[in-house]
């Protein structure tokens, strides 16, 4: 009787089981982001990667510790025990980081720490290609048209675009020319800096 009363409980609440196409897991992940833009990736490895990895390492409930050096960027990701709170772990992280911060290099961009959620990743991807436009032109496009009214359709949460080419401008260094007139590079670099900041001009009272 305990049995066939089991199976019946069991029929009868099969079909009332909820289903979620895409349920929330919480993924005890936190991945840590720095980016020096213009580094190899062997030096985003002794500067960034390793000082990081090795503070990381030391939070507790840390499970695995795995790294990507990239040029220009370093990609930690701290893997931690089932069941950790992840909002206490994220902000062990930060706290540790922060305790290193001044050792990192100043250019280097402070570190951001993500957690890893589910509900951010795409539902819906599109492809935009063109024969006719370049590829700057084509992600301006995507960016400024595109975009907008993705986010404006029902039910659409965030859009983000991914790859396409920015516009940038390339200075080509003569050696030998700097050479001749014996101008060191580092001259070069502070006169493009130098023309290109953008300063406050104050404000401006019309009656």
């Amino acid at each position: 009787m305990l049995t066939l009363a089991i199976v019946v409980i069991g029929l009868v609440s099969l079909p009332k089981l909820g289903l979620d196409l895409v349920p929330k897991i919480e993924y005890p992940t936190v991945t840590v982001i720095t980016s020096y833009s213009g580094i190899a990736p062997e030096d985003i490895e002794i500067l960034l990667t390793k000082p990081v990895e090795d503070t990381v390492s030391t939070v507790k409930n840390v499970n695995n510790v795995s790294s990507i050096s990239l040029e220009g960027m370093s990609v930690i990701t701290v893997d931690f025990e089932w069941g950790t709170n992840l909002d206490t772990a994220t902000q062990d992280i930060r706290d540790k980081i922060g305790q290193i911060r001044d050792i990192l290099p100043d250019e280097a961009s402070t570190p951001l720490t993500l957690k890893f959620d589910t509900s951010e990743v795409p539902i819906v991807m599109y492809a935009v290609t063109s024969d006719q436009v370049d590829p700057v032109e084509l992600k301006t496009i995507v960016d400024d048209i595109f975009i907008d009214d993705l986010k404006r359709v029902d039910g659409v949460a965030q859009v983000k675009i991914m790859g396409g080419q920015d516009r940038e401008i390339q200075i080509l260094i003569n050696k030998t020319k700097l050479d001749y007139f014996q101008i060191p590079l580092n001259y070069v670099i502070a006169a493009v800096r130098k023309e290109n900041v953008n300063i406050s001009a104050g404000h401006l009272e019309i009656d």
